[in-house]
């Protein structure tokens, strides 16, 4: 861990979402992305994985996952499901999707399965 992040904890929200914004637009370097998500307040960190989302970032997206609210992270299994972000896989999802959804998924593999052509 860096002198930088040992700072997140006791920075501001503002100043951690600028600079999670400074660093997607690679006006910062040298700093990774995904160190910030734990500290970011969850709006903001939303706003980060929409433009995520954008730029098909499945790197920090990935890394993003345990730091997700439920409509965020239904959103982002939406856009990997329908295969729009290649770097990401659905099962990346599955110890952090509801019990409801796990089942859903599991009856709907095992239909998708069970067709014969």
């Amino acid at each position: 861990m860096s002198k930088l992040e040992g700072l997140y904890p006791f920075m501001a929200a503002e100043k951690l979402k600028a600079l999670a914004l400074k660093i997607m637009d690679k006006e910062v370097e040298g700093i990774k992305l995904y160190t910030l998500f734990p500290f970011l307040e969850k709006e903001d960190l939303n706003e980060v994985i929409r433009t995520l989302i954008e730029t098909k970032d499945g790197f920090n997206l990935k890394r993003a996952i345990p730091f997700m609210t439920s409509d965020m992270m239904d959103e982002v299994f939406e856009v990997v499901q329908k295969g729009g972000i290649e770097a990401l896989s659905e099962e990346h999802f599955y110890p952090f999707l509801s019990k409801d959804k796990l089942k859903s998924l599991f009856e709907t593999y095992v239909e998708e399965a069970s067709i014969k052509e």
